[in-house]
């Protein structure tokens, strides 16, 4: 089974979890760092990422960017993620420096990802589902439909594989976690929301 999803460090406040995709711990500095974390381990596009990864020195000032994404097509890209409310001129020129300062010295631009720019409810979705995520489920029921509700699906799994309701549960859920079915994040998980085979 997997690790525990979060863990408290107590002595600097930080929450860290194991990450999937990377094979190690991360340590984002804050819960809106760890809810953009828990996003890249579900993203195509992403094959590894870093937290805090460097410290840069510019004319500003030193910065350290929050991540540090390498993507599938082989290109890296800084984020910092930020609360919207808190970015102001001052704050976006700055980061623009550093942006000119990163590309001209590792070629990797540097990007500002606000708290806006994340779904909630698709954040709890994905949280909900992590832990279910390659875990190695065995259990895996034939002839998936390319449509089924959730509910149908638990249902199907139950009958199918003739197991408990709740590996019938965890069954369904780890064939949303791993990506075998999509459903709009944006909505709140149930039994009557609407899967589509990927």
């Amino acid at each position: 089974m997997t690790r525990p999803l979060v863990k408290l460090h107590r002595a600097r406040g930080k929450r860290y979890f194991y990450s999937k995709l990377n094979g190690c711990d991360v340590h984002p500095e804050s819960l809106l760092e760890r809810n953009f974390a828990i996003r890249q381990e579900f993203c195509d596009q992403v094959v590894e990422y870093a937290c805090q990864p460097e410290t840069a020195h510019g004319e500003t000032g030193e910065r350290s960017p929050d991540f540090l994404l390498e993507y599938a097509d082989g290109t890296f890209e800084y984020i910092e993620v930020h609360r919207e409310k808190d970015v102001d001129d001052e704050y976006r020129e700055e980061l623009n420096e550093f942006n000119l300062y990163f590309l001209a010295t590792s070629q990797r631009p540097f990007r500002l990802v606000l708290d806006t720019e994340m779904c909630d409810i698709e954040t709890d979705n994905l949280n909900f589902l992590y832990e279910y995520r390659h875990i190695g489920w065995p259990h895996k029921p034939i002839n998936l439909p390319e449509s089924i509700t959730f509910g149908e699906l638990l249902l199907m799994c139950e009958q199918q594989l003739t197991l408990p309701v709740l590996e019938s549960k965890i069954t369904a859920l780890t064939l949303l976690a791993d990506k075998h079915y999509e459903f709009n994040l944006s909505e709140d998980l149930n039994n009557d929301t609407l899967l589509r085979k990927r």
